[in-house]
């Protein structure tokens, strides 16, 4: 399912209920369409007096770009009503899924039956339904082992990454490219080097319609 306003401002009412005994107060929701984060809760902090921050106006916001299944929905949000509850109420915990979060966690799922975890591992089907057409920097390279990786870039980082790979990895051969092909939504965006592996035959429908790039000097063009 792809979760709507409405039915998530009704689960937080349920969960607020059955699980944190409604200690959360309301907050602003909202529907993201984010790929990478199933959910998130934003807030704002100030510095306290006798030291540490506050933490105050928070939002929660659930991603629809997936179609998920509807437990799994569910999850994701009780996952960042854990993150709301720790925050709303000024507790410390040792980092963001730290120990204070997983007790948290394995209590809810012990209790209540849910199968809440730190992270969402998306499946090939789940992946396959980004179909969003963004830009893709991105160097396909033959090592020396006989296999085929690839790179795709953070634009940010596209001149840095273009000059270290080659001082990382025993590579044969490198080529980059652009493209637009949702097929590299796939990839996560490298700000260090990094070499995935791929299969050619994977790929070879999708480098036919990408574009070739060459670095001169400080300049990166289509060849």
């Amino acid at each position: 399912m792809r979760p709507t306003l409405p039915y998530i401002q009704e689960k937080f009412k349920e969960y607020n209920a059955l699980i944190f005994k409604n200690a959360l107060p309301p907050l602003p929701m909202r529907i993201g369409n984010a790929r990478c984060t199933l959910g998130g809760v934003s807030y704002k902090r100030k510095r306290k007096a006798t030291g540490g921050f506050e933490f105050y106006d928070f939002k929660l916001t659930i991603s629809a770009r997936i179609d998920l299944p509807e437990d799994v929905v569910q999850d994701t949000l009780i996952h960042e009503m854990i993150h709301y509850y720790i925050l709303s109420k000024q507790l410390v915990d040792s980092s963001p899924h730290g120990k204070l979060f997983r007790q948290l966690m394995n209590h809810i799922n012990q209790h209540f039956n849910r199968h809440i975890t730190v992270t969402h591992r998306s499946t090939p089907e789940e992946r396959a339904q980004d179909t969003k057409k963004k830009d893709h920097f991105f160097c396909i390279t033959e090592l020396a082992d006989g296999k085929t990786g690839i790179t795709v870039v953070a634009k940010t980082r596209l001149f840095q990454l273009w000059r270290m790979l080659p001082h990382y990895f025993n590579i044969r051969k490198s080529t980059w490219y652009w493209s637009n092909d949702p097929f590299f939504n796939n990839f996560p965006k490298s700000i260090s080097p990094r070499i995935f592996a791929v299969k050619p035959e994977d790929l070879k429908e999708h480098l036919s319609t990408a574009t070739e790039l060459v670095l001169e000097g400080n300049v990166i063009r289509k060849k």
